[in-house]
């Protein structure tokens, strides 16, 4: 198993039982279960993160994060992911995320001060960002992007709080669900179309596409979240976190 985990192998010439346990156990099914093994690391390093957020001089390292998630790319493959390299990668984020928390007000308060400039600058990069092949430049406009849709976001849900509180209060609710699996419902309804001959790959890669394949997949989970929590109540909590 740990060659297959290592060398980046499917368990494919394992018998079905084995396969099933070695997936759920490594999570290498799924692109996405790269998150879990990743926060538990940074769960691991909490009381070190919450005694230097008491220093508002730690902050100033956010230039040094930014640059360390530049260089150092994560490594998230089918059967192959390397967690302390995601780490060094996403902790810039994470940190980002502690400094907006204790600045809060101050930064909600720049941010619309100047939307605009926000607005166009998180658009230019996101068009920047797609136009880019991976390099170092390339890299350095994939953060970027990433740090301006961080600020971004948090200002659109600040803003707009009573027009769309509501709906995402409860998208908010059920997002732990929707993390896990959207991946299942993406793979089932692959399935589907292509036994029905409604997608045939390759797909070309467009917004228009990429906006209504988000839509269906989500509108899809919601309501598969919802149909568990009817039948299991309060327990699917425990089956799928909501």
């Amino acid at each position: 198993m740990y060659k297959a985990i290592a060398e980046g192998i499917a368990f494919t010439e394992y018998p079905i039982w084995f396969q099933i346990i070695a997936y759920y156990a490594t999570g290498t099914h799924f692109l996405f279960f790269w998150f879990i093994p990743v926060i538990i690391l940074i769960y691991l390093l909490s009381p070190l993160l919450i005694k230097l957020d008491k220093y508002e001089y730690f902050y100033y390292s956010l230039p040094l994060f930014f640059m360390l998630s530049v260089f150092v790319q994560r490594e998230i493959y089918i059967g192959l992911h390397n967690p302390l390299n995601s780490l060094v990668h996403f902790i810039f984020f994470y940190i980002l995320g502690m400094a907006a928390s204790r600045y809060r007000d101050k930064l909600l308060f720049n941010i619309q001060k100047n939307w605009l400039l926000y607005t166009i600058s998180f658009g230019l990069i996101t068009y920047i960002d797609y136009n880019l092949y991976e390099n170092l430049l390339g890299y350095l406009v994939y953060v970027s992007r990433y740090t301006l849709s961080c600020l971004f976001i948090l200002f659109v849900l600040y803003r707009f709080d009573k027009q769309i509180g509501k709906t995402f209060h409860t998208l908010a609710a059920m997002s732990f669900g929707i993390y896990f699996l959207h991946g299942y419902v993406l793979s089932i309804l692959w399935r589907i179309g292509q036994k029905f001959h409604l997608v045939i790959p390759p797909i070309s890669a467009n917004i228009g596409y990429y906006l209504l394949l988000s839509t269906i997949i989500l509108i899809a989970t919601c309501l598969v979240l919802w149909a568990i929590k009817k039948i299991f109540n309060t327990k699917s909590r425990m089956i799928v976190g909501y």
